[in-house]
């Protein structure tokens, strides 16, 4: 049984190039972050170092998953009198099940996903490894393996329509809570 907090966490996660960081700074623009903690884990890992090595060849940090969850929870402890937390990351399935009141996940067709990468300038071989954990919707079946059915939900993010969508979902979520 979760634990219910005076204020709600809440995840937006997906695949990488799914539009996790533009949907969370669209639901920020909309919110506010004067009632509203919004965190991009990988900012957070970064700037803060809360990584043990980084991985040349796919660009990208390998953080401490420990460290990273007590930081976490230092910053929901400190953000009392605040109305939700909003976390943001491509991988939240080494939080506790606990911390997590309602997990969204985005998924994105593979084609559309494909050119987001690309013009990111990812290489072929990360455009490959992503696509494929889309293809196996990897990313939602961790999350409903470790946060239950019950708490995450799927939301299609491959248009702008798509995208007002989430939008009005999690900020009413927010909002009831």
């Amino acid at each position: 049984m979760l634990i219910k907090r005076a204020i709600p966490v809440v995840a937006i996660t997906g695949t990488p190039g799914c539009g996790k960081t533009t949907l969370a700074e669209k639901v920020k623009a909309q919110l506010g972050d004067d009632q509203f903690v919004f965190l991009n884990i990988a900012d957070l890992i970064k700037t803060r170092k809360w990584y043990s090595e980084w991985d040349d060849e796919m660009n990208c940090s390998i953080f401490d998953e420990k460290l990273v969850c007590r930081e976490l929870e230092k910053i929901v402890e400190e953000s009392k009198g605040k109305k939700g937390i909003i976390l943001e990351f491509h991988s939240i399935d080494f939080l506790k099940r606990k911390f997590i009141d309602k997990v969204f996940v985005l998924q994105t067709d593979t084609n559309c996903l494909w050119q987001r990468l690309e013009d990111r300038k990812y290489s072929e071989a990360k455009i490959k490894e992503n696509v494929e954990a889309e293809i196996f919707m990897e990313c939602l079946h961790s999350c409903q393996d470790r946060f239950g059915e019950d708490i995450v939900e799927c939301l299609a993010s491959n248009t702008k329509n798509d995208m007002q969508n989430n939008i009005d979902i999690i900020v009413k979520y927010l909002i009831k809570n």
